[in-house]
């Protein structure tokens, strides 16, 4: 039996997220941001307030 996370990402998932975050990175490198911070932007103010909220 695999963990909830192993499951949940699975070698598909996986790829996709790394297309992802490649985008990120390079939309990141144009604009002298980090990947993070265009995750961030990314962000409607409810999702924001709500990831705020959570690291509490």
């Amino acid at each position: 039996m695999g963990t909830r996370r192993g499951e949940a990402f699975t070698p598909e998932i996986l790829q996709k997220l790394d297309n992802l975050t490649n985008v990120m990175r390079t939309i990141g490198d144009k604009y002298g941001v980090e990947c993070a911070q265009v995750a961030i932007a990314g962000l409607s103010p409810k999702e924001l307030f709500q990831l705020l909220v959570s690291q509490k």
